[in-house]
């Protein structure tokens, strides 16, 4: 089978930053096309924050020379209902990942690293290269994102680097040290905010979008413009949602599945808070939870 993104009639676009601090989220945005103007792909991946990254493989080449790396694909996650989407013939979907779920694998560095997404074990479409850079975080900071992604672990479990767990298992005020430098905390700046809107008091519909202002760049620009879609949701008038919509649509096309998906009540926001956070069946009291003295 040729190993060609288009041999599947699927292309596959990246959006990364150009420089990261290593031990802290590794965020880069999937978009995923097909191409095809009469093929329905049926059951692919639906690659997340929250969803298992095993259909994905990450190959990463020194700039300089030097042996390749790929992470992945594991396929240890099989079910073919949860965790996965369809693709409909000229259809777009972006898919936010964390290059932390594949653990501390990642070497400081400039290289180049090309994605594939695998549509079944033995089919798979490709990016092109994009140029990243993987940098020490200062002692201070490493210290800091070992603390953090202790939070989300029970007490004897080991740190693999991750930050899925910050996320899912994380029923803590969190307050990121003062110490950490400007670009770092913008590279955890989702995760902050997607943690507040997750576990805090405030319902959808009361939560300040405050913190959206930094979430900027290619990567997370759009993300943003997808949270703020579900604030509004959840606040405004839909023939008023309808135009935020379009408005949205318009500069990222790619989005509407994304869209689709908080018109139905299935939102990033709305799945934290429901499947793991405030609004879970087995969430702690009101009394227990975090941010219970903080200003939102």
């Amino acid at each position: 089978m040729n190993q060609t993104a288009e041999s599947h009639d699927l292309s596959i676009s990246v959006a990364s930053e150009p420089r990261y601090v290593l031990g802290y989220p590794i965020l880069v945005a999937i978009t995923l096309r097909n191409d095809s103007a009469d093929t329905d792909y049926l059951n692919i991946a639906d690659l997340g924050l929250v969803n298992p990254i095993d259909s994905l493989a990450v190959n990463i080449v020194p700039s300089n020379g030097g042996p390749a790396r790929r992470l992945g694909p594991s396929f240890t996650f099989r079910d073919q209902d949860l965790f996965r989407t369809t693709l409909m013939s000229k259809q777009s979907r972006r898919m936010l990942v964390d290059l932390s779920q594949f653990g501390q694998s990642l070497d400081k560095g400039k290289y180049q690293v090309r994605f594939s997404v695998y549509i079944s074990a033995g089919a798979f479409a490709s990016s092109p290269p994009v140029e990243m850079e993987f940098i020490e975080p200062s002692s201070k900071e490493g210290i800091e994102a070992a603390r953090l992604r202790r939070l989300g672990l029970r007490a004897n479990a080991e740190d693999y680097g991750s930050w899925q767990p910050f996320l899912t298992n994380n029923w803590e005020s969190i307050s990121a040290s003062e110490e950490i430098g400007e670009p770092t905390r913008r590279q955890l700046s989702l995760h902050l905010f997607l943690h507040r809107a997750a576990y805090g008091q405030e319902s959808i519909a009361n939560l300040s979008m405050d913190g959206l202002g930094k979430l900027q760049g290619s990567v997370l620009s759009p993300e943003a413009a997808c949270l703020e879609y579900e604030l509004l949701a959840a606040r405004l008038p839909k023939p008023e949602l309808a135009s935020r919509r379009a408005e949205v649509l318009q500069k990222w096309p790619e989005l509407e599945t994304r869209l689709d998906k908080i018109d139905a009540g299935e939102g990033l926001l709305t799945t934290l808070r429901r499947g793991y956070g405030a609004e879970k069946r087995t969430a702690p009291p009101p009394d227990k939870r975090p941010y219970r003295n903080t200003t939102p």
